[in-house]
């Protein structure tokens, strides 16, 4: 996720390219425009101490999702500090357990006898703070902290789960 939320924000810092040596510093507050701003989740759970395989969508696009909101920049026009702002994450989808909207819904299949995971996060939002960096083109994200204001991630891991494709959910009776 941290190599997604890099290429979101090279995308979404846009400053002017002409600086002037008397340039005082000045706070800018960015508009964060949900159709162009997405990220994607990836990882993996583990499981009673034991690594499942890598996360993986249980329906297409449900470990992707757009962004709305603010982030405030710090400039003098040679150098950039992030002082936050509240990035709020689409709901994109209905996803186990619940299931109910969520904002990504992500699936580890079990394996070595371990059940099958279903996970959803849900109203997640998050900000960024960071230490100056140069103004440009580019810029490292190493001094860039992300913080989790708000979210809950809730897994299902039991033996009967299933996913309803893209159908309304309903029970199923457990395997015999």
């Amino acid at each position: 996720m941290r190599t997604a939320i890099r290429r979101a924000l090279r995308a979404l810092v846009l400053l002017p390219a002409v600086a002037t040596p008397a340039a005082q510093a000045a706070v800018a507050v960015f508009a964060v425009d949900p159709a162009r701003s997405q990220l994607s989740m990836s990882g993996t759970i583990d499981y009673n101490g034991q690594a499942l395989s890598p996360l993986q969508q249980p329906v297409s696009g449900s470990m992707l999702t757009s962004y709305s909101g603010t982030i405030r920049l710090d400039t003098d026009f040679s150098t950039i500090v992030f002082q936050g702002g509240v990035l709020d994450a689409t709901v994109n989808g209905t996803y186990a357990p619940g299931p109910a909207p969520a904002d990504y819904g992500v699936y580890a299949p079990g394996t070595g006898g371990m059940p099958n995971v279903y996970g959803a996060l849900r109203d997640f939002t998050f900000s960024i703070t960071g230490t100056p960096f140069p103004a440009g083109s580019g810029f490292d994200l190493s001094g860039v902290a992300v913080t989790a204001l708000s979210g809950t991630f809730e897994i299902d891991a039991s033996r009967q789960s299933r996913w309803p494709e893209r159908r309304p959910w309903r029970p199923r009776a457990p395997d015999r």
